[in-house]
């Protein structure tokens, strides 16, 4: 797909950040058909709005070429195929009343350290990792106190659930994204299969898209969300939706130190 490039700096060798990413893509493409393929979906813009790199709801990758500009071509490797499973794993549409933050920061614990284990290009110094966090839903390892990015890496890259004009999404272009998102993936394995490339990790992720188990814990919370709301709209007692709240953490965090 054609890149655009908007807004950016005079002090910035354009020419030079486009050969890099070119170089990361086609190596992606020959080791990692996976993430070549996904990454080869993503249509680019280049441009200052985003302090690093970020990937809208809808599958628009965005690169800011002063931040890319003193990368190596390994970690631009790592930085779009980490961007590649922001859309696939539908990060922005999941995020719904999560904090910002704290759901980036989740998500990334998830992608970070499936790219380690699959050796896709070189981690950026200063982002954020768990060991083993490519074994749990970003949902899983969600906690609202927990917001710090890191003193480096990446930052804070998954975009709203909007369109490109920041209109919010609707209930059936949700879906549709989703679906499309889904619909990406299982092809881009199937092109990492057909060439014997297909990470295990990745093989289970697929496997997990395609049957589909919402975790008891993620159905609490939904529900609690959801009561929580109702009771602060009839006006309840704060303390009692403060309760409600706690008991909802609670519970999740109950779970997670079971999970592990």
């Amino acid at each position: 797909m054609t890149d655009n490039t908007i807004s950016i700096s005079d002090t910035v060798n354009q020419a030079e950040v486009e050969r890099k990413v070119g170089k990361a893509k086609a190596l992606l493409i020959l080791d990692h058909p996976f993430f070549g393929t996904a990454v080869s979906r993503r249509p680019i813009k280049y441009g200052d709005e985003v302090p690093t790199a970020g990937m809208s709801a809808t599958g628009q990758m965005i690169l800011n070429p002063a931040w890319v500009e003193p990368l190596t071509v390994k970690n631009i490797m790592f930085l779009m195929a980490h961007e590649a499973l922001h859309y696939m794993l539908s990060h922005a549409l999941r995020r719904k009343h999560r904090d910002h933050r704290a759901w980036n920061v989740a998500c990334d614990k998830v992608i970070n350290d499936t790219l380690i284990d699959a050796g896709v290009g070189d981690f950026i110094d200063g982002g954020i990792t768990l060991d083993n966090g490519r074994s749990y839903a970003s949902e899983e390892l969600y906690d609202e106190d927990d917001n710090d990015l890191g003193q480096g890496g990446i930052g804070q890259d998954v975009g709203d659930a909007t369109d490109e004009d920041g209109q919010a999404l609707d209930d059936s272009q949700v879906h549709a994204l989703e679906a499309q998102a889904k619909i990406d993936t299982i092809q881009s394995a199937k092109a990492a299969q057909s060439s014997g490339k297909l990470p295990e990790s990745i093989k289970r992720l697929v496997d997990d898209m395609i049957n589909v188990v919402t975790p008891w814990h993620e159905k609490l919370e939904r529900y609690m969300h959801a009561l929580r709301l109702k009771m602060a709209t009839h006006g309840t007692d704060l303390i009692v939706v403060s309760s409600v709240r706690v008991c909802t953490s609670q519970a999740t965090t109950t779970y997670h130190a079971w999970a592990r």
